[in-house]
């Protein structure tokens, strides 16, 4: 900022001394173009002074500027990974829902099947139970029938 000012300041009062000694005079022409030649090269001089410092300076601002772009660009490749890596623990959060979901709806599926097979178990034993007491019952049946028909016994000629 001071060499800005400098910069700036320099210029206008060398254009005011240089505007005060051509009013003051005109017949000493040679005097005069003497000492603004000397003043001209002084100023010349922080001239290029000001300009190499302005160029410096312009240089560390862009030096600066490639520094916040390369800064930038990372930022936004960290950004980009971060989103990608959101999106794939989103993809992998859906998928362990819709297993769970599934693993699930095959728990409660299996469960009615254990249910229906213990009902259709309860019920053949049920079955066999039954059908086994009126094996028994039938087998008495034919065992007191036995025993009333085998008192009789048939001799004799059947003609």
């Amino acid at each position: 900022m001071k060499s800005v000012f400098r910069w700036c300041v320099v210029p206008v009062l060398a254009a005011s001394s240089l505007l005060a000694q051509t009013s003051v005079t005109a017949a000493p022409k040679k005097r005069a173009r003497r000492a603004t030649a000397a003043v001209t090269a002084q100023d010349v001089q922080s001239l290029r002074d000001a300009i190499a410092a302005q160029q410096q300076q312009i240089e560390q601002l862009r030096q600066e500027l490639q520094q916040r772009d390369q800064a930038q660009q990372q930022t936004q490749q960290q950004a980009q990974q971060a989103q990608q890596q959101l999106q794939q623990t989103q993809t992998a959060v859906a998928d362990a829902q819709q297993k769970a979901s599934d693993a699930a709806a095959l728990a409660s599926q299996q469960k009615d099947d254990v249910s229906k097979l213990n009902s259709d178990m309860t019920d053949v034993r049920t079955t066999l139970t039954n059908t086994a007491v009126g094996t028994l019952e039938e087998q008495k049946r034919m065992g007191a029938l036995e025993a009333l028909v085998g008192r009789f016994r048939f001799n004799g000629d059947v003609r």
